[in-house]
């Protein structure tokens, strides 16, 4: 009796346990999962805030990844129950848009934690990046990114130059900047959205505007393997005009007899030795 009952006993206990482990493996169907976080701490901390639409948003603190996410249509943005630890007092943000025109990077301080805690309403940066990192004087290039539609843009080339933009519906800007003097600089940009200004980028982008004299000499090496290269080839031309050239007077010569003249002298000159 007992031998039949284990019979039976047996494969129901084995086929509930590989139901339990199918349904812990299966994801949930239908849901898109947006958060991604790493689970170590011992107080609970969450962000809300705006950035642009379809932005992905990455959350790290000392150097170490803590979560990240993706913003909604609206560039609405959460990230909730993040884990840290006691102290918690600065978390940075990176934020990439979706077109990956450029990025930006911001950090905040914060009371240090001693408990559960929350950080809303931020306004991320605008994303920042430039059609070139060089440029002549005279010349141009621009800058463009991603923030929320229809916001305040500043760019900020130097102390004494600012450029300031619209983002259209979708958020986007762009901007040309041309007539800079010679030198470095580094673009920062920075965006208001319904009177909230944006938290301070840390990450900005370098462009330096060159003179011409300062632009061949960067570009010296390669200007002199292109002059190289240049007097290679007139140096082939040269050898190959000469070829067709001799071809061409010995056809002359031929044509007007001179060459056959002198054969004939030659000829001449053996018959009479031989002859005498």
């Amino acid at each position: 009796m007992r031998k039949i009952y284990l019979i039976f006993v047996i494969p129901a206990l084995l086929f509930l346990t590989s139901g339990f482990r199918a349904e812990a493996a299966a994801p949930a169907t239908g849901s898109a999962v947006t958060n991604v976080q790493a689970s170590v701490g011992k107080y609970y901390f969450s962000i809300t805030g705006l950035a642009s639409p379809f932005a992905s948003i990455v959350m790290s603190s000392s150097g170490f990844f803590q979560a990240s996410t993706v913003a909604d249509p609206r560039g609405y943005f959460s990230i909730s129950n993040v884990f840290v630890n006691e102290g918690f007092s600065e978390f940075c943000l990176e934020t990439i848009d979706y077109k990956r025109v450029g990025d930006s990077l911001t950090c905040i301080e914060i009371e240090p934690l001693m408990g559960d805690g929350r950080k809303d309403n931020i306004l991320l940066p605008p994303t920042l990046g430039l059609s070139g990192k060089k440029i002549r004087v005279g010349s141009s290039v621009f800058a463009s990114g991603y923030s929320m539609p229809n916001a305040n843009i500043k760019v900020s080339i130097s102390k004494d130059i600012i450029l300031n933009t619209l983002t259209d519906s979708k958020g986007f800007y762009k901007i040309e900047i041309k007539d800079l003097p010679a030198g470095k600089y580094l673009l920062i940009a920075s965006a208001k959205y319904q009177k909230i200004d944006s938290e301070k980028s840390i990450r900005g982008k370098e462009l330096e505007s060159l003179s011409l004299s300062k632009l061949i000499l960067q570009n010296l090496p390669r200007i002199l393997l292109i002059v190289l290269l240049v007097l290679l080839v007139i140096i082939l031309l040269i050898i190959l005009i000469s070829k067709k050239t001799r071809k061409r007077i010995r056809d002359y010569l031929l044509d007007k007899g001179i060459i056959a003249k002198k054969e004939e002298k030659r000829k001449l000159h053996h018959e009479w030795f031989i002859g005498f």
